[in-house]
């Protein structure tokens, strides 16, 4: 199965998706991005964000810029920024993004005030011109040059193209091209903070980000028969989503999952229940033990845990005939690139500093994939991420050779 979807809205602070423009908009757009004789000019300060490949195995790239405070006074001010991008090679068409902003949704940034927005590419070579007006009529203007490239490894969007970030794009089957076995899946999906945070917080969107964005990857680079998909959280004691048929139309449901997880509602259930996390992996475990058709593979996928109880060996039950191999891909901590973005000369406690939510991997689920004598690993970046999941697809042609299949 492979899946192509834009990826979610990445990075901390206020980074923003762009909105892709309509054929109607572009002449507008494409007569601002020409500089005036007589405009006036916005002082601010531009900070171009490389491509780097993200857990999707899409290129992300964009910008971030700051401004003084004490350019505006009075509510009600706005931003527009504008983005065109063209592709470098052969008779490629500029792609215009655009996006409004609301300042005062925008991040304080001790004197100023920033924020960020970024787009996804193919492999290539390409050239932008961005635009930020105000609504008093002045302009700040950058244009640059980028280049995405991966030297030949697979890449998911087709080299010189353009697409906006959106926190769920339009889902479209593609044909798995790799060789392999496909195999019966079951994904747990972890719907957890990547990294500490206050009590009655939200995952924030560079979160939503990692966690859509690795379901994607995974799926995009298995060859399966079937996939069961289950959201949960441990802090919660519950299962928040299940498809026990994953289809394409589904992602929207895993996007608007994420989206609305409130962390700070403490419940009087999960208050009696001090080890209900452990029972919840007992059961989930449990499940894919007894299943009369198991899966092939049991993928725990999601961040380091904040628990490290040991489940107590009577809770699970015993092993026996085909059962499925269980592995463990931790993402820890952030990926460079959530915080590359950072507004220019941000503070690091702002904007670019994670503190992970351990500092060792031999948390309760890794604890867990172990004692069933699978594989946990914890991936940093896309390339980590992308040997993990070829472990899996590799195990799983041994488990064939084995079994005579």
């Amino acid at each position: 199965m492979r899946l192509a979807v834009h990826a979610m809205l990445l990075c901390a602070g206020a980074i923003s998706a762009q909105n892709l423009a309509e054929p109607a908009q572009i002449a507008d757009l494409a007569k601002l991005l020409e500089p005036h004789i007589d405009e006036q000019r916005l002082r601010c300060t531009v900070k171009i964000v490389k491509p780097i490949l993200d857990y999707a195995f899409r290129f992300e790239a964009g910008y971030s810029f700051q401004l003084p405070l004490n350019l505006y006074s009075g509510p009600g001010h706005t931003w527009t920024v504008i983005a065109e991008v063209t592709p470098q090679a052969g008779k490629g068409s500029p792609v215009y993004l655009f996006n409004p902003l609301d300042l005062l949704k925008v991040d304080k940034i001790g004197a100023n005030m920033g924020a960020a927005g970024g787009y996804l590419l193919g492999e290539g070579s390409y050239n932008v011109k961005w635009l930020l007006l105000d609504d008093l009529g002045r302009a700040c203007r950058k244009n640059w040059q980028i280049a995405a490239d991966r030297k030949g490894r697979l890449v998911a969007m087709p080299p010189h193209t353009v697409s906006a970030l959106s926190l769920s794009g339009p889902a479209q089957a593609q044909p798995y091209t790799d060789r392999g076995t496909p195999l019966r899946l079951t994904v747990l999906l972890d719907a957890a903070p990547l990294q500490v945070q206050p009590i009655g917080s939200e995952l924030k969107d560079a979160e939503q980000s990692v966690l859509f964005n690795g379901l994607i990857g995974l799926l995009e680079r298995l060859p399966t028969s079937s996939v069961r998909l289950i959201l949960f959280n441990l802090e919660l004691q519950r299962e928040l989503l299940r498809r026990e048929n994953f289809a394409f139309s589904d992602l929207d449901g895993v996007a608007a999952v994420l989206k609305g997880l409130e962390l700070g509602v403490v419940r009087l259930d999960v208050l009696e229940k001090p080890k209900g996390h452990v029972d919840l992996l007992a059961s989930l475990l449990n499940e894919e033990i007894r299943s009369p058709s198991p899966s092939d593979a049991v993928v725990f996928l999601g961040p380091q845990e904040r628990y490290f109880d040991k489940v107590p060996y009577g809770a699970l039950d015993a092993r026996s005939g085909n059962q499925p191999r269980f592995f463990s891909i931790q993402f820890v901590p952030f990926p460079r690139w959530v915080r590359a973005p950072a507004p220019a000369d941000g503070p690091l406690d702002t904007f670019g500093r994670v503190t992970p939510i351990t500092t060792g991997d031999f948390d309760t689920i890794s604890k867990l994939v172990r004692r069933l004598n699978g594989k946990a690993v914890q991936v940093r970046t896309a390339d980590e991420f992308e040997k993990a999941i070829q472990a899996i697809e590799l195990s799983q042609r041994q488990g064939s050779r084995r079994a005579g299949r």
